[in-house]
């Protein structure tokens, strides 16, 4: 049975649903709602639930979707700018503005809902019980260790008045208990802000906060945080579908209580209380109202797990180093020369041979066969990966079949292989799809993609996804077709949309070192814009190194602009390019003049190299001068690339004009000559011979 903590005007509005039935609407042709999706308004948690109603009845090309939050749309409800909100229930504030403006509210459960309770993931607590939280933002209990965690105090974050989350935190969690007032800096303006906070709180995991189950588990992940269990249980579409999660809620519909029987907004209510209202809730990641088909709950969390829960079956041994390499772009990869290549065995190629004429077959038919073309290879020294497409199916889509071959091996993988045994690889997986650049989750985008109108909610790549080929020589490109759940946008020229996700040495046998790369932007008094980077090293498996390598970028930041008088004077704007290379990583910062990327480049302000696993910053300068003119170090002329020039010494007095790293074979510390006799001129050394030098061997 539900426990439900609330207001009681609100369950007696809820019980008075009986006496204001919802007439059905017989369905008109096309949609019936026309008139309706522009005067619905909403808590930001409730944007996908709109979202995937206007996919039901419009199709895919739904349009932007805004809301307005929780306080703004009670405000709009009530002086009819919109006919429809969808919230969490109403605080006492929001009610006192209806009263005023003299609008009985009618408010109709839709789906359930859940308060959570979150904390940093680098702490060790994991569970308190409501006595416990109820006492921490009482101001009672005031460190960590009074609940089983270290010895730190408490920040327990809160949310602004009369925002959705704020009062069901009063409603379900307080009570008739008033909390303490919390201090300016643990108040968070947004749901997202206050989760950035918890999850980053000046690197500290000694914060608390709360959230939405669906906003924090659907709409605003953050890979540092962690949904605590209340008395036991943790949020899940299970518990609180069954009750048993104790801070349970619901979303509702708000309708203004004189509202005709057969308005359209009624009747989108009706609509949603039905079973196919439901299904579409439910599909959309809401936890549906009691009465859906039996083992609905246990089938949504099966799906759930899905995408959440995965063991990697790819041994426990690190693989060879892996040069990889475009096969139709070989010529455009101007670091190893094709013949230096290790043949790709033709047993192998047999294999890829039989796959593509049996995917070819069921994609195109007997007759309209296709012979691979080299733009549906990517290859390595170690994997075989190959793609192909059908033709436009009657939805718009395109049917995919991918291949990843371990040439070794001789097997075909699939994509618990990528991964050691055990690993949580999809868990992996859909964080870095989240936290990417390109596909950053929160609620300005309401959704993943580039563009936001082609984009949905982010639901999860499930476990077994078999769409998936090697795109670098540490990283996989998960593709996309537009029957993705997540994706309606068409193919781009170059083909489906893909999704990019790193792989580091500690979660995959052909993992390399990964660099997750952040900016804090300093506007300067010139008028520029400095971007100050920070890494995240390995996914933070090494913070010994990434804290020197932040603190030495920090530094290096602050002497840039402590100089900028002597290259910012004209105006322009701070570049900051991070390229890595085995454990090895390069950050440029280097200055555009006024005008744009048009113009040349003022110049390099530094590049700077560090070692990923130590991070200790690399003498370039110094190691120049101590290899130059040893027999080891190879020197390639822009004609001669990408082969050696022989027997070659450089002229006295000649000094490189940037540093480099390169991913070869092996990976290469690079310099660059402008003014070289030979015109450019590159001088490369392994920087296995600098490391056996280092460790005195």
């Amino acid at each position: 049975m539900h426990k439900r903590r609330g207001i009681a005007l609100l369950l007696a509005m809820c019980l008075a649903l009986a006496l204001c039935p919802i007439v059905p609407l017989a369905w008109a042709e096309g949609d019936p709602f026309a008139d309706v999706w522009g005067r619905i308004d909403g808590s930001t948690a409730t944007i996908p639930l709109v979202q995937a109603m206007r996919a039901h009845f419009l199709g895919a090309d739904v349009g932007k979707v805004e809301h307005s939050t929780t306080p703004r749309a009670y405000e709009r409800l009530c002086n009819a700018d919109v006919d429809l909100i969808l919230v969490t229930p109403p605080s006492p504030d929001d009610l006192a503005i209806a009263e005023e403006a003299g609008v009985e509210l009618e408010i109709i459960p839709v789906t359930w809902e859940a308060l959570v309770f979150l904390n940093n993931v680098q702490n060790p607590v994991e569970s308190l019980t409501t006595g416990e939280l109820r006492a921490i933002y009482a101001g009672q209990i005031t460190n960590w260790r009074e609940v089983g965690g270290s010895n730190a105090a408490i920040l327990p974050f809160q949310r602004e008045p009369r925002s959705g989350s704020q009062t069901l935190f009063l409603a379900c969690l307080m009570g008739e208990e008033e909390p303490m007032k919390p201090a300016k800096e643990v108040l968070a303006g947004s749901m997202g802000g206050l989760i950035e906070e918890v999850a980053a709180y000046n690197s500290a995991p000694n914060a608390l906060g709360y959230s939405v189950f669906y906003y924090v588990t659907r709409m605003y992940m953050s890979e540092n945080i962690r949904v605590l269990a209340v008395d036991g249980i943790l949020p899940s579409a299970q518990t609180i579908a069954d009750g048993t999660y104790p801070l349970c809620t619901n979303y509702y519909a708000v309708l203004r209580k004189d509202t005709a029987p057969d308005d359209p907004a009624r009747q989108l209510v009706a609509w949603l209380l039905s079973a196919e209202g439901q299904r579409v809730a439910a599909e959309a990641g809401y936890v549906p109202l009691a009465g859906g088909a039996p083992g609905e709950a246990e089938a949504d969390a099966q799906e759930r797990a899905r995408t959440h829960m995965s063991s990697g079956t790819g041994g426990t041994e690190p693989r060879a180093y892996a040069f990889f390499y475009w096969l139709f772009d070989f010529d455009l990869d101007h670091s190893v020369a094709e013949e230096d290549i290790p043949e790709i065995p033709a047993d192998v190629w047999a294999m890829a041979d039989a796959w593509w004429a049996q995917a070819s077959m069921e994609l195109y038919g007997e007759e309209d066969y296709e012979d691979y073309e080299d733009e549906n290879i990517t290859a390595s020294t170690a994997l075989l990966s190959m793609w192909i497409a059908g033709n436009e199916d009657e939805e718009g889509s395109f049917p995919l079949r991918t291949i990843v071959i371990d040439i070794e091996q001789k097997r075909v993988l699939k994509l618990s292989d990528l991964f050691y045994d055990g690993v949580n690889y999809i868990d992996y997986i859909n964080r870095h799809i989240v936290f990417s650049p390109e596909f950053r989750l929160h609620w300005d985008e309401k959704g993943v993609g580039y563009d936001s109108d082609d984009i949905g909610v982010f639901t999860g790549l499930p476990n077994d996804y078999p769409y998936f080929l090697f795109y670098s020589a540490h990283g996989i490109g998960f593709l996309y077709d537009d029957s993705t759940p997540f994706w309606r946008s068409d193919w781009t020229e170059e083909g489906p949309a893909y999704a990019y996700v790193p792989l580091n040495h500690w979660i995959s046998p052909w993992g390399g070192c990964t660099v997750d790369i952040r900016y804090q932007d300093r506007l300067l008094p010139q008028g520029i814009i400095f971007p100050v980077p920070s890494f995240s090293v390995d996914d933070g498996h090494v913070p010994e190194a990434e804290a020197r390598i932040n603190a030495a970028l920090a530094d290096i930041a602050e002497r840039h602009i402590a100089q900028a008088d002597s290259w910012a004077s004209n105006g322009g704007s701070v570049e900051v390019e991070v390229e890595t290379a085995g454990h090895y990583v390069l950050v440029d910062f280097f200055f555009w003049a006024k005008g744009g990327r048009e113009n040349q480049a003022t110049g390099f302000l530094s590049k700077n190299i560090f070692d990923l696993h130590t991070g200790e910053w690399i003498d370039t300068e110094a190691l120049f001068e101590r290899w130059k003119d040893s027999p080891r170090a190879a020197f390639v002329s822009q004609e001669s690339w990408p082969e050696a020039l022989p027997g070659y010494r450089l002229a006295e007095g000649m000094y490189p004009a940037s540093a480099f790293i390169s991913e070869e074979m092996e990976v290469k510390l690079g310099f660059y000559f402008a003014d070289a006799p030979e015109g450019r001129l590159w001088m490369k050394l392994p920087m296995s011979l600098i490391e056996e030098e280092a460790a005195g061997r």
